[in-house]
């Protein structure tokens, strides 16, 4: 059994937080199928929605791109091939290391999350989301910590995973996140902060606009370049 895995391996050791861990579990289970009884309250699953708005572009009578358009958010869709390696790495790295073991959720950093929580006393301190559930916000939900909102996110998640494979979800992931200064996606993100298209960046480069994403406005570059340079250290390690 998975709780019994997770028990045993070793990051708990207190016998009143293993205890609070299998009642956290059963409860949580229970709010899950709960909630899959009431699914009239979930959002609709429009898969439209899952790599934003892009940009318009403006080409010249030569079919050269000479401007491009946007309303509040500064996008241009790219294909996951066109996207560094490197850059992907960091991503997953930072983001979600299991990426390609879980199927949208990972059972073992939700029970480091909830064991952290119990112990702070706060239920929604962390969130220990995938990158499949922060595409899932993103697209649907909004950023409250209210548990409804994470059962209905995990719920998307293992959904997204049955109908997309894992470089599809990477590809949309990587499309839709806000890097901070109104660029949203890898390729708004790599002209913003350096004036490049997303397969120019370099391995520095990849890191650092890895690195922004858990907070852009406090990494933003242009007005706290100490703190995005210490994070993309943080993403490099």
């Amino acid at each position: 059994m998975v709780i019994q895995k997770i028990i045993k391996s070793g990051f708990i050791k207190n016998r009143k937080y293993k205890k609070l861990l299998r009642l956290t579990f059963l409860i949580f289970v229970a709010v899950i199928i709960f909630s899959l009884s009431g699914c009239g309250t979930m959002p609709a699953f429009d898969p439209q929605q899952l790599y934003g708005t892009s940009n318009t572009l403006l080409y010249d009578h030569n079919k050269q791109i000479v401007s491009s358009l946007h309303a509040e958010e500064n996008r241009s869709v790219i294909k996951l091939e066109n996207i560094p390696s490197q850059l992907v790495e960091a991503f997953i790295a930072t983001e979600d290391r299991d990426f390609f073991k879980h199927h949208g959720i990972n059972i073992l950093g939700i029970a480091r999350a909830v064991y952290t929580n119990i112990k702070s006393g706060d239920l929604t301190a962390q969130g220990a989301s995938t990158i499949t559930q922060q595409l899932v916000r993103n697209t649907y939900l909004s950023a409250d910590k209210k548990v409804e909102r994470k059962i209905r996110e995990i719920i998307l998640a293992y959904k997204l995973e049955t109908v997309y494979s894992k470089q599809e979800i990477l590809e949309m992931y990587l499309n839709k996140v806000y890097f901070g200064a109104w660029a949203y996606g890898v390729q708004a993100a790599a002209n913003t902060f350096f004036g490049k298209d997303v397969s120019q960046l370099n391995l520095a480069e990849s890191a650092l606009i890895a690195g922004l994403i858990q907070s852009p406005s406090n990494y933003d570059p242009f007005i706290n370049l100490d703190k995005a340079l210490k994070r993309q250290k943080t993403v490099l390690d």
